[in-house]
């Protein structure tokens, strides 16, 4: 809702970057960033290109960049725009001659990627994980660089940023330089040309990442699969279930954030649940034949609420679990005096993730081929065997010789885990693996 943008305005502290719009001239706006820094904007509708745009004002600062001197350059804008002038090329030309730096780029490539273009028939930003380089831009090289002008940046201080980060983290390190090479030639590209040539050039290398090779043993296993039923465990139902899911169908986290009572296919006789392409990692539908041990965990999901998404979650809007979810309720980074099902239940550090791999792994003690087990993970090619099936033909699908592979995959998982668990203790209260 637009307000009059006043001084208290730009000089508010906020969590997160805000935009305030100006109720006394439309488009009028500035963004506010948590580290205090506040800057106007005229946002526009550019008639030759069909879309909205912005041009930047400036940073607000009481001695030279008041809120009325922006104001007011915001109102000649819009009188330019009014006459047909495209006031986008002038403020590109501007920058141009001037020098743009690299905050100035970061926040130009942000807009950039997470403009919403079409894709599978329907509109999504044109890089998905948008927020993700956002933020590793905005924390790692943005304060480190954010000042500089673009045209001036060295290949050394290029490194100085990765050597500093890969300190902590060789993987972030890896992210980030990355990122710093795509906003390079982002600035480097015909009709920008604020480079001509990318610093990210001859960079040190970075360590070898450790392979993650963390499988749980049978008594974790067994421990955690007993222990999700314990009535006090530190965590909802839902995150509960939808863990011990993970683990009997090796589908990713976000797939079963994902299942939806309305993809299951011929439950429960022979049991296929589909994942939409739009929740899978590489945008394809999954098909994935379901075991004893899934039936059995859906089933219960399904009695305990009457809503599509089966792990439902009603602090959510549209009821499925957060991104984090899963993650934060094994550890213990919920807030003070938070224990996480790890601690509850005395098990070494774990990700979800790991579940995954541990199935894999007794899938192949079962002596299963790594091609089949391949296709259980969705590790095959694109172009997998649900990758434009609509549901309606999902019998045909579920009929396919790839289907049946993976369902022999999965059932044999299922009598591994079935050992292995036994039958249920006589009590799951404090059912914790003592080392």
């Amino acid at each position: 809702m637009p307000k009059v943008i006043t001084t208290a305005t730009c000089t508010a502290k906020v969590a997160k970057q805000t935009k305030v719009y100006d109720s006394k001239c439309s488009g009028f706006y500035v963004s506010i960033s948590p580290r205090g820094t506040a800057a106007f904007s005229f946002k526009y509708w550019h008639a030759a290109e069909n879309r909205q745009a912005s041009v930047p004002i400036g940073n607000y600062d009481p001695a030279t960049m008041t809120v009325d001197k922006a104001r007011g350059e915001a109102f000649a804008l819009k009188a330019k725009v009014a006459r047909g002038e495209d006031i986008g090329a002038v403020a590109k030309a501007a920058k141009t001659a001037a020098g743009v730096t690299v905050g100035q780029l970061i926040d130009e490539y942000v807009e950039y990627i997470k403009t919403p273009v079409r894709k599978h028939g329907v509109m999504l930003p044109r890089v998905e994980s948008w927020k993700e380089r956002a933020r590793l831009l905005n924390s790692n090289v943005r304060p480190a660089i954010g000042s500089r002008v673009v045209a001036d940046v060295t290949k050394d201080e290029i490194a100085r940023i990765q050597i500093k980060i890969a300190a902590r983290s060789t993987a972030t390190a890896r992210l980030t330089r990355s990122c710093m090479n795509q906003i390079f030639k982002f600035a480097a590209e015909a009709g920008r040309s604020y480079i001509t040539a990318s610093p990210c050039v001859y960079l040190p290398k970075l360590d070898a990442e450790t392979a993650k090779q963390r499988v749980l043993s049978p008594e974790e296993i067994r421990t955690l699969w007993w222990g999700l039923d314990d009535p006090n465990l530190p965590a909802c139902r839902s995150i509960a279930l939808a863990l011990k899911f993970m683990l009997v169908t090796m589908l990713r986290s976000k797939e079963v954030r994902a299942a939806f009572r309305s993809n299951l296919i011929e439950f429960p006789n022979e049991p296929v649940l589909r994942i939409d392409w739009m929740h899978v990692k590489k945008r394809r539908e999954i098909l994935q034949p379901l075991n004893s041990l899934a039936v059995e965990i859906v089933r219960e999901a399904m009695r305990l609420n009457d809503h599509d998404v089966l792990f439902y979650s009603p602090r959510q809007q549209g009821g499925m679990l957060a991104r984090s979810a899963l993650n934060q309720s094994l550890r213990n980074n919920a807030g003070e005096g938070y224990v996480g099902i790890l601690k509850y239940l005395g098990l070494k550090h774990f990700t979800p993730h790991d579940l995954r791999r541990t199935a894999a792994t007794l899938a192949g003690d079962e002596e299963f081929s790594d091609a089949d087990i391949a296709r259980c993970l969705d590790h095959q090619k694109a172009g997998g065997e649900g990758a434009v099936a609509p549901s309606v033909t999902g019998r045909v699908y579920v009929r396919s010789k790839r289907i049946e592979e993976k369902r022999k995959v999965l059932n044999g998982l299922d009598a591994a885990l079935r050992r292995i668990i036994g039958k249920r203790p006589v009590s799951v209260r404090n059912l914790r693996l003592v080392a």
